[in-house]
Parts: structure tokens; sequence; C-alpha cells
């Protein structure tokens, strides 16, 4: 579950457009929350994982 960030009172959201991702992983690297992880090759968005996207 995502936790609200201080500049909204709703919980962020993770898009990722698939054809112009490159499968770097980058992201995955970065990412604070942790909703962001890589599985057979591509990046994946799980909000339940660790503290879900925080609209970093």
């Amino acid at each position: 579950m995502g936790i609200p960030t201080a500049r909204y009172s709703e919980t962020a959201t993770v898009r990722i457009d698939y054809e112009k991702c490159k499968a770097c992983c980058l992201c995955v690297k970065v990412c604070k929350g942790a909703p962001l992880y890589s599985e057979n090759g591509k990046v994946r968005i799980d909000q339940t994982r660790y503290f879900g996207c925080i609209g970093c």
C-alpha cells in the first residue's frame, strides 16, 4: 500500500510506457518506495511492496 506524500492527500501512482522502456532497470535502482522491480527482463510495478510509490 502506498503512502500519501506531503504534496498530495492521495498515494502516488507509477506508470511505465513499455514502448519507450529499454529495461535498463535504473528506475528500479533509484526507487525509494520500492514498488518497481525487475522480473524476466522487464520492469514491473507492485504497489503493495514495502512503501509503494511515495511520489518522489
